[in-house]
């Protein structure tokens, strides 16, 4: 992600994991937290790909992420 995703941050609430990268574009994408409780958010392949997609890095991605494809 540091690679495709210049000087990323991320923002843990309530219900979501918000994702930044200012040089790219200014709005968050909010990724899934997970189930009530969990320590750790837990992401499927359709996230991945949102996520990507939302900062205009989807063709990078699923050339390094096999995944997503």
């Amino acid at each position: 992600m540091n690679d495709l995703l210049p000087e990323w941050s991320s923002d843990l609430r309530t219900h979501r994991l918000f994702i930044y990268c200012e040089a790219i574009r200014p709005e968050a994408f909010p990724l899934p937290k997970g189930a009530h409780g969990t320590k750790t958010p837990e992401f499927e392949p359709r996230d991945v790909r949102a996520l990507y997609r939302h900062f205009d890095r989807f063709e990078a991605a699923r050339a390094r992420i096999p995944q997503i494809r």
